[in-house]
């Protein structure tokens, strides 16, 4: 699996939260972050439709869309949509963040969800990929069919409006990238790894 520095993400400036808050505009928002390159984004599109008129959903990774735009105009979301394009340090972007997206139909073991997890931010993804081998459905996140934009919408609606299933699911999201994902155990495990096959061919090689 992949790892994370468990202190990659401490010691996020206040002051470069609030910059970035007012240079977005966000004031009392809900925001939604998709943190990924072109995947299916049009499945927060399409759920965002469902959500209260307060929530805002911000794009990492990808400049303004012509597909998405178009698709956005048409369903009257537009105005709530925010593309930000390649960004060096994601950190404060997370602090700014109610929910993270992962809306893919393919995917390894995401990094995006194991820094939203980390830092303290609430996952929906799709059931694809690595993807069910970080969230546990209900536990430590939430997990949606691909295509099924009306159940992502659920499943955030959950996350903001239900604190006490938000708080558990922050709470255990922690514990999971902290047991499972720490970049020091990730490289105990690669190393005993290759001890272990390269003793099993020295053991096959002397016989």
């Amino acid at each position: 699996h992949n790892g994370i520095p468990l202190d990659r993400f401490e010691g996020v400036s206040q002051g470069d939260v609030e910059r970035l808050r007012a240079r977005l505009g966000i004031g009392e928002e809900k925001v939604i972050g998709v943190v990924s390159r072109r995947k299916r984004q049009e499945e927060l599109i399409e759920a965002l439709k469902f959500l209260p008129k307060d929530v805002r959903v911000l794009f990492l990774g990808i400049g303004e869309d012509v597909k998405l735009s178009k698709l956005a105009r048409k369903l009257g979301v537009d105005d709530r949509i925010a593309y930000l394009g390649w960004q060096e340090d994601v950190r404060p972007y997370y602090s700014v963040m109610s929910v993270s997206v992962l809306p893919s139909t393919t995917e390894g073991l995401s990094q995006t969800i194991l820094e939203s997890m980390l830092c303290g931010v609430p996952v929906v993804a799709t059931r694809a990929g690595g993807n069910p081998e970080v969230i546990e459905d209900g536990r430590n996140g939430f997990l949606y069919d691909p295509g099924d934009s009306r159940t992502l919408a659920r499943r955030i609606e959950v996350l903001l409006e239900d604190e006490d299933t938000r708080r558990r699911i922050i709470q255990e999201a922690k514990r999971t990238v902290v047991k499972r994902f720490d970049i020091e155990r990730t490289i105990d495990e690669t190393e005993r790894l290759y001890y272990t096959l390269t003793y099993r061919r020295r053991a096959r090689s002397s016989t």
